[in-house]
């Protein structure tokens, strides 16, 4: 989840979000990485600058040096004691496996609108607004994650190597870069999802993909059948939704972690009950991407197996929904009879 309320209502900058992309910038930052990695890598970097007050920790800005030792410093607050064996493995894949569904969505199945909701501090939507210009990327977030990034965004440096084009801010608040990327200030479980992408050039009946990364746990059940709900009204037929659950609420945190910033667990879905769950609001399961088969790709064994033998580690699966009026099946789907989307790893980053 991309942000967090306090009692005050006021929402707050996510540390999950912050811890998500420290991982991903950790696990890309290789020898030899490939131009369009490389380039994802420094406008990360950037945006993370860009999120903590480096001051805090002893550490000075634009310092190379500085950002590993904040990296390090969440990696040891956060990761070590409130996430899970594999966690960067796991992170690594599931953002190469977005990539690749976006990708492929466009190039082989006609997608032309790719929705994000909640993109926390995630660079996916704008590099690929880059990358296919005839694509409208949608990011539907709130609150203080997206106020940062956005002033990131909005003060890339040259030397990243990004092509700036003038940025349309709208009345709504909405900020268009490259004039495909539209970054909407919208709370998608309290806004009307149709009106307010409508407002902002959105097409209904043209191809469409939704993406909710790492966000249904922190949804209450209303508030994840309410999602659903207004996402079946929005696709069209074989539009399709990328989505995780975890198969069970393990709530943990670490001692020195900010209290506003313990994004407590709300929702949990085993596997095998995800069928029939996402078929009462009009969405057959197509593929799956479990845990320990995100690690083995990775080539990560030793914690594969872990979570293979210990069901109470902290886990997340991935789904990708379709929207479909015949489902007079799918709903008795068990999990062993939904295929893995398959995906390959574009450089050597594995474990």
């Amino acid at each position: 989840m991309t942000q967090v309320m306090k009692e005050n209502n006021r929402v707050n900058a996510s540390l999950t979000a912050l811890s998500v992309m420290s991982s991903y910038i950790q696990s890309i930052n290789k020898p030899l990485i490939p131009s369009e990695f490389y380039i994802e890598l420094c406008l990360a970097q950037h945006i993370i600058s860009s999120v903590v007050d480096f001051e805090s920790y002893g550490c000075s800005y634009g310092d190379e040096n500085s950002l590993k030792k904040l990296l390090h410093y969440l990696q040891h607050n956060f990761f070590n004691k409130t996430v899970t064996p594999g966690y960067h493995s796991m992170i690594l894949a599931r953002k190469l496996m977005l990539k690749h569904k976006v990708e492929m969505g466009i190039l082989s199945n006609g997608v032309r609108q790719v929705i994000f909701l909640g993109g926390g501090y995630d660079v996916r939507a704008f590099i690929s607004s880059i990358k296919f210009p005839n694509v409208q990327f949608y990011e539907l977030d709130r609150g203080q994650t997206r106020q940062i990034k956005l002033k990131a965004l909005l003060n890339i440096p040259k030397e990243i190597g990004i092509r700036q084009t003038p940025v349309d801010i709208r009345i709504n608040h909405t900020h268009i870069f490259n004039e495909n990327f539209f970054c909407v200030d919208c709370d998608f479980l309290e806004d009307n999802l149709e009106e307010v992408l409508c407002a902002n050039g959105f097409k209904k009946g043209s191809k469409t993909l939704v993406i909710a990364e790492g966000l249904t746990m922190y949804l209450n059940e209303k508030g994840v059948m309410q999602l659903l709900a207004g996402l079946a009204n929005l696709l069209e037929e074989h539009d399709e939704f990328i989505l995780s659950f975890i198969p069970k609420i393990i709530n943990s945190f670490s001692e020195d972690m900010p209290i506003e910033s313990r994004e407590l667990h709300c929702f949990s879905l085993p596997p095998d009950e995800v069928s029939r769950f996402v078929t009462a609001y009009g969405f057959e399961v197509i593929h799956k991407n479990l845990f320990k088969d995100l690690l083995m790709l990775m080539g990560d064994i030793n914690n594969a197996k872990k979570h293979e033998n210990n069901l109470i580690l902290k886990q997340e699966h991935y789904y990708t929904l379709r929207k479909c009026t015949h489902l007079l099946k799918a709903s008795s789907k068990t999990i062993h009879e939904i295929p893995d989307y398959q995906f390959s790893i574009p450089f050597n980053c594995c474990a």
